[in-house]
């Protein structure tokens, strides 16, 4: 566990069983989950969490994320996640993620993107002069890429659809659709023999526009050999609400 205010956070846990798939490897969206908790933990030592931000009226908004699986955990393995504020790029907060096993090898890095949301305005904002300091002391400490790719839409002919309708436990606590619920739709479109063949080796996400109580989500993915390409449509007024591109490779790589 973390202690102090260390601008590196490091949390461990073990993989359960309900973080495993069928197959058992720590699910993408358990992986995600356990990356952005990190991120919280952080953001709570560094005096800039959520008790901090709800005095601002502020609140944390995930942006854009890309992640890289090298090696996969499975079930009873030790993930060992170290993550920091990186950089501040306009209004963005820039935050990467190193997670090793108990022997320290590196089996997944990212780079994330967030926002500070004035609760009011619902528009991004920026923290106080001494907060941006201590985002700004590890600019050369990348784990993942020094750039987060802003995602293009497809203008290939849809391979797969389906109309997504989210559900009570599919919100988290500023009544958004939590970040980990998109990856389990992506990946609930895909078969139990897709999944027995392949693995998740990176997943690039851009999240667009808050989905609340209420929306119908159509999920649109097209299929490109090893690269797939999923945007989510909010039905009620067209616009995509996430852009992901995940990048698969034989299970047994």
């Amino acid at each position: 566990m973390s202690s102090g205010n260390q601008l590196v956070c490091r949390i461990e846990k073990d993989v359960t069983t309900a973080e495993a798939d069928m197959y058992g490897r720590l699910r993408a969206g358990a992986l995600i989950n356990l990356l952005i908790q990190a991120a919280i933990r952080s953001a709570d030592e560094l005096g800039f969490g959520l008790s901090y931000l709800r005095k601002k009226e502020l609140f944390w908004v995930l942006s854009r994320l890309s992640v890289e699986i090298r090696s996969p955990f499975h079930w009873r393995d030790t993930v060992i996640i170290d993550t920091w504020p990186r950089d501040i790029d306009g209004l963005v907060y820039l935050r990467d993620f190193e997670a090793r096993d108990k022997d320290g090898n590196i089996l997944v890095v990212g780079s994330s993107a967030w926002l500070a949301i004035d609760k009011n305005r619902k528009r991004p904002t920026l923290l106080s002069d001494d907060a941006n300091k201590i985002f700004t002391r590890l600019k050369s400490k990348l784990a993942g890429p020094s750039v987060i790719e802003k995602l293009s839409p497809t203008t290939l002919t849809t391979d797969y659809q389906r109309t997504i309708i989210p559900n009570y436990f599919d919100f988290d606590l500023n009544g958004h659709v939590t970040t980990t619920r998109y990856i389990d739709w992506i990946m609930d479109s895909y078969s139990v023999d897709f999944h027995a063949a392949h693995r998740v080796a990176r997943i690039d996400m851009n999240f667009l526009q808050e989905i609340l109580p209420g929306d119908r989500i159509e999920l649109n993915k097209v299929m490109r050999d090893s690269e797939h390409l999923i945007e989510g449509i909010l039905v009620h007024s067209g616009k995509p609400s996430f852009r992901a591109r995940i990048i698969f490779k034989k299970a047994n790589k």
